[in-house]
């Protein structure tokens, strides 16, 4: 289920960056990029909670470093997308976003 939500939430964003380069609109809008930061910041929870999941279904052979089905790399890879560009700071950027987006009502 935590997959299939991922994976449509993507195939939607993909339809509106493409609508966007359709347009042929030189800059994007700013709820375009709200939408594309709030991608990022659901996609990069998502996938650690895809992860966790396969890691109950392997059950204790999921945390042995010595089984096929380790999935210690694969937790700690899925974090990456939360710490390598900070999710708190596209949380403060999206706020800023937001209130210059209500500006323009």
């Amino acid at each position: 289920m935590i997959h299939q939500r991922f994976e449509s939430s993507v195939a939607t964003e993909i339809r509106r960056y493409e609508q966007f380069l359709a347009s042929g609109e030189a800059e994007p809008t700013i709820g375009f990029a709200i939408a594309m930061n709030n991608l990022k910041l659901n996609t990069s929870l998502a996938v650690v909670d895809v992860v966790t999941g396969a890691l109950a279904l392997t059950g204790i052979n999921g945390y042995r470093e010595d089984h096929a089905a380790s999935m210690g790399r694969l937790l700690r890879d899925a974090y990456g997308p939360q710490v390598m560009v900070s999710n708190d700071r596209i949380r403060a950027n999206n706020a800023k976003l937001v209130l210059a987006y209500r500006g323009r009502a």
